[in-house]
C-alpha cells in the first residue's frame, strides 16, 4: 500500500504539517520529506516560512536549495563567503534580488565585502524586515557609501534587531534617525561618543550589546549630554571583548539607571576590578537599584607564582551577604598552572568564545558549587585545547577513575597539539573527557609528529570515526608540508566537508585539491613564494564548478562534487559516443580490406 494510505500523518492537517516544519532543518524537508509522495511534495511548495542558512552548505546542496524553493516562501535567510563558502554570495546575487524575497524578515551576512553589501542594502529597503545582522572581517575600500546605505537603513520603520560587527567601518559615522525603532542592537564602538550617541538617538532601545569600546585612559571622561534621561528605557547590557576601565564603566552606567541585566565579558582587567570591589558594591547599591543580573567572565595571564592560597585570597571578598545572600550572584577562580592563565566569573555563564586550557593541573574556588559540578558552565565551554604531548595522559591513564560521563557535554570545536607520537589510551581519555559526538570541528597541529609517527594519520582517522558530525577538520605541520603528508589527504572520512591543510609548493596545492576527493571545501595555506595562479588555472581547467578567495597566504575554494562527478561521466559518454560513432563511420564508409 501507499504511504498515504498508510500513515495517518499524511492525513493530518496542512496547518500542523507546517507547524512541524518549523522545528525541521530546510534540508531535511526539501531531501526527505518533500519527496515521500505527491502531497508532502504539494505541502512543500505552499510553505513559506523557510528558514534557510547557507553557512558551511555543500554547494550542490546549494544550488539544489536555490532551484526548489522560491524567494517568496522564504523568512529567514543566511548568507556566507567565509572560507567553507567562498564566493557564496556573489552566486547568491546572479541568481537573485533581496528584493525578490517579499516575506523576508531575517537576514545574516557573513564575511561580505562592500561591493556585494551595497547591493543587499538597497534591496533591503523595499522589504519589511526585522532582524539584521551582518559581520564581516573584510576590507572595504575607502571610497565606498556603506556608511550612507547604513544610515538609511537603520531609518526602516520596521527594523528591531541589528548586529554590526564590521571592522573597517566608523560605526560612530551612522547618522541615527530621530525616532529609531531598534530594540536591540549589538555594535562594536571606537569611542565613548560614539556609545553615548546611540544611546541618545535610540529611544526605544531595551538591549545593547557593546564590542571593541576602548576606554583604558583613567583620565578620560564623559561627553556631555544632552538629555540623559532618554537612557533610561536601556534593561540589558554587555560590554565584550573591548578595553574599558572601572571608573570609566562606572560614568557610563550612571547613565543608565533602568538596567536590569549587566554583562561583562572580557572586557575589564581582573586587578582593576578588585581593586575597586567595594567601590563597585556600592555603586550598584546606589546606582543600579534595579539590577538583578550581573554576569561577568574576565581572563588574565597572570605569570606570578600563583597558589591556592592566592586564589582563595581572590575570591574571598566575593563571599560577603552582599554576593552570596542579598543577589545571589556566585563567582568561580580558575588558573591553569601550564597557560598561566587566569579567570574569573559568574557561575551562571561562560564565554562559549574562549578556549577553555584543559591541563593537568588546575586551581579552582567557588563560592557556590565546585566547577566541575557546575552544569551551566560546563555546558557553556564549547572551545578546548589539549596538548596529546602533556603528562596528562600519563596522570589520567586508563587505570586511573575516569568520569563515567563526559565532563564537557556541548563542545564544539577541539583543538590539539600533538609534538611527537600519539600518545597511547588517548581516544578513551578523550572520550571521558568530551562529548565527541557533539563535536563539530576538529583541528590539529602536529609540528615534527609525522616525522616520529608513521601512524599518524590512521590515529586522527580513529579519532574522526568517533566524531561522525565533525565536519570541519583542520591539519597544520607548524613546518614545510612533505609530499608524502600530501599522500595521506586521501585517507581522510568523507563526512568532513571542509579541511583546511597546509602547503609549501604550487605542485602539492594541485595534488592537495586531487587528493581530498572534491569534497565540498578546501582551505590551503601556503608557506611558498610560488604564484598560486598558475594551480588555479590548472585546476580551472579540471573544475569549472568551484568559487574560490585567495589571500595573502591563503586560498579558499569552494566545490561543486556532484557537478564534478557529472562533467566527468559526460565527458566519459562523450567519449564512448565519439567511439561508437567512429566504429558506425568505418562499417558504412570504409571499404573491407580483408
Amino acid at each position: 500500500m501507499s504511504v498515504e494510505q498508510d500513515s495517518l500523518f499524511c492525513i493530518l492537517p496542512l496547518e500542523l504539517i507546517h507547524l512541524i516544519f518549523r522545528h525541521l532543518d530546510t534540508q531535511t524537508i526539501v531531501h526527505s520529506f518533500r519527496l515521500v509522495c505527491k502531497r508532502f511534495h504539494n505541502m512543500v511548495n505552499m510553505y513559506d516560512e523557510f528558514d534557510i542558512n547557507f553557512k558551511s552548505i555543500l554547494k550542490s546542496d546549494f544550488h539544489y536549495i536555490c532551484n526548489i524553493i522560491p524567494p517568496e516562501n522564504i523568512k529567514f535567510l543566511t548568507l556566507s563567503d567565509d572560507d567553507e563558502t567562498p564566493g557564496q554570495i556573489g552566486c547568491f546575487l546572479s541568481r537573485f534580488r533581496i528584493e525578490q524575497f517579499t516575506k523576508l524578515r531575517s537576514l545574516t551576512l557573513l564575511e561580505i565585502d562592500d561591493r556585494y553589501l551595497s547591493m543587499v542594502l538597497r534591496d533591503v529597503h523595499k522589504l519589511e524586515i526585522i532582524e539584521l545582522i551582518i559581520v564581516s572581517k573584510e576590507e572595504f575600500t575607502k571610497n565606498n557609501t556603506i556608511i550612507d546605505d547604513l544610515s538609511s537603513t537603520v531609518c526602516l520603520r520596521t527594523l528591531r534587531k541589528l548586529t554590526l560587527d564590521i571592522v573597517d567601518i566608523d560605526i560612530s559615522e551612522i547618522v541615527w534617525p530621530v525616532e529609531c525603532t531598534i530594540q536591540h542592537l549589538e555594535i562594536h564602538c571606537d569611542t565613548c561618543d560614539a556609545y553615548c550617541n546611540i544611546l541618545y538617538h535610540l529611544p526605544n532601545l531595551r538591549t545593547l550589546v557593546v564590542e571593541k569600546l576602548c576606554m583604558a585612559n583613567m583620565n578620560a571622561s564623559m561627553p556631555e549630554l544632552a538629555n540623559p534621561t532618554s537612557f533610561h528605557q536601556l534593561s540589558s547590557l554587555t560590554f565584550k571583548y573591548c578595553t574599558i576601565n572601572m571608573l570609566m564603566l562606572e560614568l557610563l552606567l550612571s547613565q543608565t539607571p533602568a538596567l536590569e541585566h549587566l554583562r561583562l565579558v572580557r572586557c575589564v582587567y581582573i586587578r582593576d576590578f578588585m581593586s575597586h570591589l567595594s567601590q563597585w558594591q556600592n555603586f550598584i547599591e546606589t546606582r543600579l537599584v534595579l539590577l538583578s543580573k550581573f554576569e561577568f567572565f574576565l581572563t588574565e595571564t597572570f605569570q606570578m607564582v600563583t597558589t591556592p592560597a592566592y586564589i582563595e585570597q581572590l575570591i574571598a571578598p566575593f563571599r560577603t551577604t552582599f554576593w552570596t545572600e542579598t543577589k545571589r550572584w556566585f563567582v568561580i577562580c580558575d588558573y591553569g598552572t601550564n597557560s598561566q592563565h587566569l579567570m574569573l566569573y559568574s557561575s551562571s555563564m561562560y564565554d562559549p568564545q574562549f578556549r577553555y586550557n584543559l591541563e593537568s593541573k588546575r586551581f579552582s574556588r567557588s563560592t557556590s558549587v565546585p566547577t566541575i559540578s557546575n552544569t551551566i558552565i560546563m555546558d557553556g565551554i564549547r572551545n578546548v585545547y589539549l596538548n596529546l604531548s602533556q603528562k596528562m595522559f600519563s596522570v589520567t591513564s586508563f587505570q586511573n577513575n575516569l568520569p563515567s560521563a563526559p565532563m564537557f557535554t556541548k563542545v564544539d570545536y577541539l583543538k590539539l597539539s600533538l609534538n611527537h607520537n600519539w600518545p597511547t589510551y588517548s581516544l578513551r581519555v578523550l572520550s571521558s573527557l568530551i562529548n565527541l559526538s557533539y563535536l563539530t570541528k576538529i583541528s590539529i597541529e602536529t609540528g615534527e609528529a609525522s616525522d616520529y609517527d608513521p601512524n599518524l594519520m590512521i590515529n586522527i582517522c580513529s579519532l574522526l570515526k568517533l566524531t561522525p558530525n565533525v565536519h570541519s577538520l583542520k591539519m597544520t605541520r607548524g613546518m614545510s608540508t612533505r609530499d608524502r603528508d600530501i599522500k595521506t589527504f586521501s585517507l581522510i572520512l568523507d563526512h568532513i566537508r571542509h579541511l583546511t591543510v597546509s602547503v609549501s609548493t604550487v605542485t602539492q596545492m594541485s595534488k592537495a585539491i586531487q587528493n581530498v576527493g572534491y569534497r565540498s571545501s578546501i582551505k590551503l595555506y601556503m608557506n611558498t613564494s610560488d604564484d598560486p595562479s598558475v594551480a588555479i588555472q590548472r585546476f580551472q581547467h579540471e573544475n569549472e564548478y568551484y568559487s574560490y578567495r585567495l589571500k595573502s597566504g591563503s586560498l579558499s575554494i569552494w566545490l561543486d562534487k556532484n557537478a564534478y562527478i557529472a562533467k566527468q561521466a559526460a565527458n566519459q559518454n562523450n567519449i564512448e559516443q565519439t567511439d561508437q560513432d567512429l566504429e558506425t563511420f568505418s562499417t558504412f564508409f570504409i571499404p573491407n580490406t580483408k
